[in-house]
């Protein structure tokens, strides 16, 4: 497999489209205009995912188990990591330690610095399963400045939450009695500049934010797929920029959400 040079501009938000098997960047600097990005991923792959680090450059997850880093600097293109399994969601926290959510139901991480190959295991430690120490397919993923590790456990419907060295996670989104909003296979989650955890329900179709009142519906609050303006088509991923605007990339396209104050609220 080859994996195309990108440009990836300041202030841009790359988007993976599976359906395509294609790379996007969305250039917030002027007219918010989308651009193509080709790459060679295979059309019926479900496993290549990109994280967007520091605006430098782009990793990329492959289907030949391996994570690749594209340099902005250099154009070069390095392998990070070679993974037993194809990684389902990537990320690389502030110690440039990097995540891979693996298809044997587990989540591990490597230094991106210390020159070795050999991962670590950080959550799903008794492997697949619906346990606290289990999951089951796991998908997204973010590490927050506490090097806590928030990971969309697809297929048990829920939200695991890993604090630093434990191998317990705690449900902090699942459907029961506290979560009301009725989870449908999430498979992204990320925090806002708040704290706040925001999820994006693949098959509700919608996003489900937080705040400290628990958590609500966002965007795609019908729940019925459609082209129309909030709504989606199983959304895949969910970014927001530096002005705290939304940009959720489905299988339609991908949508801008404008962040609005309330000077009352």
């Amino acid at each position: 497999m080859t994996t195309s040079i990108l440009k990836i501009l300041v202030f841009s938000v790359v988007i993976l489209d599976q359906a395509a098997g294609s790379l996007g960047q969305v250039t917030l600097s002027s007219h918010n205009e989308f651009e193509f990005l080709t790459s060679e991923w295979h059309q019926k792959d479900n496993y290549p995912r990109w994280f967007l680090h520091s605006y430098t450059g782009a990793f990329c997850g492959e289907r030949l188990k391996e994570v690749v880093k594209w340099s902005q600097n250099t154009g070069n293109v390095a392998v990070m990591m070679t993974s037993s399994r194809p990684c389902a969601g990537i990320f690389v926290d502030i110690a440039n330690y990097l995540y891979c959510s693996q298809t044997t139901h587990q989540v591990v991480k490597q230094s991106l610095d210390a020159g070795t190959n050999t991962p670590i295991i950080v959550a799903g430690h008794s492997g697949l399963g619906s346990t606290s120490s289990m999951l089951k397919s796991p998908r997204g993923l973010f590490v927050d400045t506490n090097f806590d590790l928030y990971v969309a456990d697809f297929y048990n419907e829920r939200v695991q939450f890993f604090k630093l060295g434990k191998q317990d996670g705690i449900t902090v989104a699942k459907n029961g009695i506290t979560f009301t909003l009725g989870l449908m296979l999430p498979v992204a989650v990320v925090l806002d500049a708040d704290g706040y955890l925001f999820i994006t329900d693949h098959m509700g179709p919608r996003i489900i934010g937080s705040n400290l009142h628990g958590f609500y519906c966002v965007i795609g609050c019908s729940r019925e797929n459609g082209r129309a303006f909030r709504q989606l088509t199983s959304p895949v991923i969910t970014v927001f920029d530096s002005l705290g605007n939304i940009f959720v990339a489905d299988y339609k396209g991908i949508q801008k959400f404008i962040l609005t104050t309330n000077a009352s609220s």
